[in-house]
């Protein structure tokens, strides 16, 4: 089910939070967004180093003539899960 927010609501929980609390979630809103901000940060820096859903393996794999060709990208492989291994 989707949420629909604080209001209209048959579930009086969320506006009772709300009211209870609003310096509380004040702290929380900026905490999540310095988190998100962050997260955003790592997410860009490593956004090269992951496939996307739209790769399409054999399209790439075509691109690959030679021995060589397959060793550097093995190695590049290789040096970038090392460098994901070193993640906070």
């Amino acid at each position: 089910e989707n949420f629909i927010g604080m209001t209209g609501s048959e579930n009086e929980l969320f506006v009772n939070i709300v009211d209870r609390n609003p310096k509380s979630l004040v702290s929380v809103y900026r905490k999540a967004h310095f988190l998100f901000s962050r997260l955003e940060k790592v997410v860009n820096h490593f956004k090269d180093h992951v496939p996307t859903e739209n790769a399409d393996a054999d399209e790439f794999a075509a691109t690959i003539k030679d021995v060589p060709d397959w060793e550097n990208n093995f190695k590049a492989i290789k040096t970038r899960g090392k460098s994901v291994e070193k993640l906070p």
